[in-house]
């Protein structure tokens, strides 16, 4: 009788473990499909910005530009006018370039990467194996923003050479950031916050550690799933 008790007790303690994993697994899933609606929000709104860049300052300033010539002043007042109009519109041009650059809409990560460290303040090398085809366009704005999240960290730790190595095997994509700056500190970690929680919330991994050697610079490693929000098993 005692053994058929303890039988009984460990059918119903499996049972509730059986309940409380699915519990688990359940609000795991919730969370991932959350955190994946969260990006897709900032995608939409990162957008939205671009759209209305372009189409209220940049179009205003551009018509300002266009006019001044027109203008009964001085020459010299005309193109100090004219030359601080083409600082505004190129300043908002870069903004939404930033935001969602058309290159790496057209043309993919490894060139957008190229394009926009063309004239970097410190040389920016970009490595690309990552095959002809294109990536998920999710995949290629998170491993983007997170990538130059890494070099602006790194050229605010002084950095005088910065190396990305971008590689794509059967479902993943990892990009590594190395530069020769400043040892990796709280604050370096800090200003990397949300480039790793973007990449976590894509079902990515995220690491920074300090360069090894002599300890200055830092080497930043990032994994994505292919397919998007899809774990790395």
């Amino acid at each position: 009788a005692a053994q058929a008790v303890l039988v009984v007790r460990a059918v119903g303690l499996s049972a509730e473990r059986k309940a409380r994993l699915s519990v688990i697994s359940r609000q795991k899933q919730e969370l991932r499909s959350a955190r994946l609606r969260m990006l897709a929000a900032a995608d939409v709104e990162q957008r939205r910005l671009e759209r209305d860049l372009a189409d209220g300052p940049l179009r205003h300033l551009e018509a300002i530009s266009a006019e001044l010539p027109r203008l009964p002043a001085r020459p010299a007042m005309l193109a100090d006018l004219r030359r601080h109009a083409d600082a505004a519109i190129e300043g908002l041009r870069d903004l939404a370039r930033g935001v969602y650059p058309p290159v790496l809409r057209d043309s993919g990560l490894v060139p957008a990467l190229e394009a926009r460290y063309r004239h970097s303040a410190a040389p920016v090398t970009v490595h690309g194996a990552i095959g002809d085809g294109r990536l998920p366009q999710e995949t290629e704005l998170t491993a983007y923003l997170a990538t130059c999240d890494a070099v602006a960290a790194a050229l605010s730790g002084a950095a005088s050479s910065i190396t990305v190595e971008l590689t794509r095997t059967t479902g993943t994509l990892a990009v590594t950031v190395r530069d020769d700056g400043e040892p990796v500190d709280n604050a370096r970690r800090a200003d990397l916050q949300i480039a790793s929680d973007r990449t976590v919330a894509a079902g990515g991994r995220f690491q920074l550690e300090g360069a090894p050697g002599n300890g200055c610079g830092s080497v930043l490693w990032l994994s994505l799933p292919v397919r998007l929000g899809r774990p790395e098993p």
